[in-house]
């Protein structure tokens, strides 16, 4: 009766064993779809922020380009007034307009490493959560021996 009792026993440990496995398995291809997901998301969000950037870059580039045309204009009517003042005055505007336009570019660049700490954080508590479960599996797997065992 033992013997019977024992291999009872026994197969039902495997088969626990096997479930286990199994359920271990499909939590971790959810949890890969998930992450998968995300990325996904993550990089559709990259992608309209920078279309937007990309946008918003071509329209300020644009107004520049209106403004610099009319300031141009302006400076040509002044180089017929004044001759002495008007090399400065041209380094002066275009150095404030190479100052904007690295401001453009810098803000541009602030996006990217946002972007790549927000989805290495999401990755960490991914991992994180995936560890838990499987800490919580190996748990549990250890209080079904401890029972089977005991019987």
């Amino acid at each position: 009766m033992a013997s019977n009792l024992e291999s009872k026993l026994n197969m039902l440990s495997d088969s626990f064993d096997a479930k286990l496995a199994s359920v271990s398995e499909s939590l971790e291809t959810k949890l890969n779809l998930v992450a998968d997901r995300l990325d996904v998301k993550i990089n559709s969000m990259i992608s309209n922020a920078t279309a937007e950037i990309r946008r918003e870059n071509d329209q300020i580039r644009e107004e520049f380009s209106i403004q610099s045309q009319t300031e141009l204009q302006l400076i040509a009517k002044e180089v017929e007034v004044v001759r002495n003042n008007t090399g400065t005055e041209l380094t002066n505007r275009v150095q404030n307009f190479e100052t904007d336009c690295n401001k453009i570019n810098g803000s541009i660049n602030e996006y990217k490493p946002q972007t790549d700490s927000s989805m290495n954080s999401l990755r960490s508590l991914i991992n994180q959560i995936r560890e838990e479960v499987e800490n919580k599996i190996g748990e549990l797997a250890n209080e079904v021996r401890s029972v089977a065992s005991g019987i």
